[in-house]
């Protein structure tokens, strides 16, 4: 007999999609045993209508988003129901690592701290433990794919949230839009496509990446990954 497939992990990012999540599909999010998101979709959760069971900040790189992190920490320890669901925290550490460290002890964190690779460096690997650098392309969503490769390995990694598109709107914000061929935009468009490129190294290098974002309107033919429903 066979044994039984791994749940799949859902990876999540905060673009104005979420928003348009089914009652079924926040309902399953805020239930199933991996759901990561990053950065500060902790504060806003209620808005999205479900609770992660990881989360990770990467973007320690300024001291303002070392604020942001405080902050997000400082959101876990005053939330009972996000506490009775929150089983992973995680903090990068590469840049700012006394201060971040010292946030989560002020909150009483029990968080796990790792390193990430260059986020436009080429040539890097996934990492198999919290030991190695976690992969690194773009955004802290590539992260999150490679910490769900790790601690629930073989189930499928189904994206959504974190669509191909010019717009920087998060779904706590209302919809903006660059003008054309701002820099703006043309910064938007470089992070977009760093994220998707990266998304397709992981899926080249044997990661089961499920698109499964609602628009892929603008996603170029070479970035392209299987698609699929969020739920099954």
């Amino acid at each position: 007999m066979g044994g039984v497939s791994p749940q799949p992990s859902y990876v999540i990012g905060s673009s104005g999609q979420v928003n348009d999540l089914t009652e079924a599909e926040r309902k399953h999010l805020d239930t199933a045993p991996w759901v990561f998101t990053v950065n500060c979709f902790l504060s806003h959760w209620e808005i999205a209508g479900f609770r992660p069971t990881a989360w990770i900040f990467g973007d320690n790189n300024r001291s303002d988003l070392v604020d942001e992190a405080a902050l997000e920490l400082s959101v876990i320890a005053n939330d009972v129901l996000l506490i009775q669901r929150l089983r992973h925290v995680f903090l990068a550490v590469e840049e700012y690592e006394r201060e971040i460290r010292q946030a989560a002890m002020d909150w009483g964190i029990p968080a796990k701290f790792f390193r990430r690779g260059q986020p436009w460096a080429k040539g890097q690997v996934l990492a198999d433990s919290l030991d190695g650098r976690i992969y690194h392309y773009g955004s802290t969503l590539t992260n999150a794919v490679n910490l769900a490769a790790i601690l629930n390995p073989g189930g499928e990694i189904r994206l959504y949230g974190c669509e191909y598109a010019f717009n920087s709107n998060h779904f706590w914000q209302p919809e903006r839009w660059f003008h054309p061929h701002s820099k703006e935009q043309a910064f938007w468009i470089r992070v977009k496509q760093a994220l998707w490129t990266g998304y397709r190294y992981l899926h080249d290098n044997r990661l089961p990446l499920l698109d499964c974002n609602r628009s892929h309107t603008d996603l170029p033919a070479e970035l392209r990954l299987p698609t699929g429903n969020l739920l099954d």
